[in-house]
């Protein structure tokens, strides 16, 4: 069981993962990271509880019209190299046959974790449209800690996103105000979280093939967690702080499957990667099946 979260942010927000081009800071994802969110509520529950609890979220991802955004996977790809259209057969992840959708779409493109959004059904198929995300630039300068007023010559811009709400999966059924994003103090705004509902997964069996919601990594320093026949996905890299068993305190880089990759499962052995924002494992019939949480 878990609690699908809706974050109601009413503003401009950073995702907490930036790329530099001279003194401007550029979104580098429209989602907010597990680690980012699953801390912020960590630090919501230390306040109100007085001690710290172990909670583990999925990334926090927007809501058009609705409907949720979620990461495209092999079974789901554009109709074609440059289109924004993504097409999925129903229940596409118990089949996983990609030549029946070539068969109507031969120039398709298989595209791994892009940020889509549901469209319509058109018989046996979901349609979803590439997520078009709108951002600001918002400009900053920074303040000498001696004079108590702006440096000169260190103008710099932060590029936030706007969203109205978000949506996320969560071990906690958390409700209540929590922080999220740079430069919290000066203007972006508190995000208020409430529990929409929850959530039965299905027990992951052998054969099930599962949509990583998060990073996976079926193997990390040495460490069996995951037992597979067969990968569809692609690899990004990893870093962040571990706080359990033999690499605790420690910030290592490693390469992970991003989000929306495929895994064909033989057996989960060990699930406590969750609380560091990785393998949260989703055995779903399609994407679809996600859209219909939010019916």
């Amino acid at each position: 069981m878990v609690y699908l979260l809706e974050l109601n942010v009413k503003g401009g927000i950073t995702t907490g993962t930036t790329r530099r081009i001279m003194n401007y800071y550029l979104l580098s994802k429209y989602y907010i990271p597990a680690t980012t969110l699953s801390g912020a509520i960590m630090n919501a529950v230390l306040k109100k509880e007085g001690k710290m609890r172990q909670v583990y979220t999925s990334p926090a991802l927007p809501i058009v019209n609705n409907k949720p955004v979620v990461f495209s996977h092999y079974f789901s790809p554009s109709v074609s190299r440059k289109a924004k259209d993504y097409v999925e057969i129903k229940g596409g992840l118990r089949r996983t046959d990609a030549n029946s959708l070539r068969e109507r779409f031969p120039e398709l493109k298989h595209k791994i974790g892009e940020l889509i959004v549901f469209d319509k059904e058109d018989g046996a198929l979901n349609y979803y449209k590439q997520y078009e995300p709108e951002t600001e630039v918002e400009m900053e300068v920074a303040i000498d800690r001696t004079l108590g007023s702006a440096r000169k010559g260190l103008l710099y811009a932060y590029e936030v996103l706007i969203v109205d709400k978000m949506w996320a999966l969560s071990s906690e059924g958390f409700e209540g105000e929590i922080s999220l994003g740079r430069g919290k103090n000066r203007y972006y705004p508190t995000v208020e979280v409430r529990v929409k509902k929850e959530v039965e997964l299905r027990e992951v069996k052998e054969g099930d093939v599962v949509y990583c919601l998060t990073p996976c990594v079926p193997t990390l320093f040495g460490k069996k967690f995951i037992e597979f026949d067969e990968v569809w996905g692609e690899y990004s890299l990893y870093t962040g702080w571990f706080t359990t068993d033999n690499i605790a305190g420690q910030k290592p880089v490693f390469r992970v499957l991003r989000e929306g990759s495929l895994i064909k499962v033989k057996k989960v052995l060990d699930d406590r990667l969750l609380n560091a924002g990785l393998n949260l494992l989703l055995p779903i019939e399609d994407l679809g099946e996600i859209v219909r949480w939010f019916k």
